[in-house]
């Protein structure tokens, strides 16, 4: 119990660093834009940076950082997966015009993705390393929901349950997988796919995306042992 409200002390921690940050930045005259959208996310970083390096002292392959032949297989297809919408919408002539610089986008979400995942997945599972695989989950999964609530512009019972589930599939994922950096790329293309492609906005579809990932996952493990 004391490990999971440390967690949540930490996650309070990153969210008063987001929004300090913010409330520096509107101080300075910068309202909105770039900086102010990549500014939460490198909080999350710093924040999980300093708790790993310098409380914990432990390394990056403790987190999840480690490749392999079998990782480096698993990250390219779910990449691939990751991008099938896009890929199909760029065939149909159905993308979604976005007036934002594609590398910023690129950049953006690389820094959305590694910081999501070093937190939400790497150090809360080796902060639970020793508690039930179903406490992780559930602690994980709820702990990504309500960051992302808190910063919704919409707020309702449904989007909350939606994130969670959404963390559950991460935290699920990470374990199948047993590596960070799969995950870093299919969170990143799976961003990059909502941004172009309206195809996403379909639950039915992501359910299923989700499925193929994960049995992807639990296939390519079988296969290569």
């Amino acid at each position: 119990m004391k490990k999971i409200l440390l967690l949540i002390l930490i996650e309070i921690i990153m969210i008063g660093a987001m929004y300090g940050c913010l409330l520096i930045l509107s101080g300075m005259g910068i309202h909105g834009g770039d900086i102010s959208r990549i500014i939460p996310f490198a909080s999350i970083c710093v924040v999980t940076l300093f708790c790993v390096k310098i409380i914990d002292q432990s390394s990056f392959k403790e987190l999840g950082f480690n490749w392999s032949v079998k990782i480096l297989i698993i990250m390219l297809l779910f990449l691939l997966i990751g991008m099938v919408p896009l890929f199909y919408d760029l065939l149909t002539g159905d993308i979604q015009h976005n007036t934002e610089a594609i590398s910023f986008t690129i950049l953006y979400y690389c820094i959305v993705g590694f910081s999501e995942e070093l937190f939400f997945r790497g150090y809360i599972a080796q902060k639970m390393k020793d508690m039930s695989l179903l406490s992780y989950i559930i602690v994980s999964s709820a702990m990504f929901a309500a960051l992302h609530f808190i910063s919704s512009e919409q707020i309702n019972v449904f989007i909350y349950i939606l994130l969670f589930l959404f963390g559950v599939f991460f935290a699920i994922l990470y374990k199948v997988v047993g590596s960070l950096i799969p995950l870093i790329g299919f969170h990143v293309a799976w961003d990059i796919a909502t941004t172009y492609s309206d195809a996403y906005n379909n639950i039915l579809l992501v359910f299923l995306i989700q499925g193929i990932v994960l049995f992807v996952a639990i296939l390519i493990n079988k296969l290569l042992i």
